[in-house]
């Protein structure tokens, strides 16, 4: 597999938000003295799961956008 520039900044700019959102949750978590092993590993794989996520409901949203849009060529066959 061929990895382009481009593919190594987006792979660069997922893991400094996942990194970021990791921290932030880290920290919340030791401000308010909760600890579980449980939550914590819970935060840990939502931290690296959710931006997978939004490009998802991103590129799922478009491809359903495109679906529901008709293209300009039906409707110039149906209105002729």
């Amino acid at each position: 597999m061929l990895i382009t520039s481009l593919t190594v900044m987006m792979m660069v700019l997922y893991t400094l938000i996942a990194g970021f959102a990791l921290f932030m949750t880290y920290e919340e978590r030791s401000r308010s003295g909760k600890t579980s092993p449980f939550y914590t590993a819970l935060s840990v794989l939502a931290c690296a799961v959710w931006p997978v996520t939004v490009v998802v409901v991103a590129i799922t949203a478009l491809a359903l956008q495109r679906r529901a849009t008709p293209a300009p060529a039906a409707e110039a066959q149906t209105a002729g």
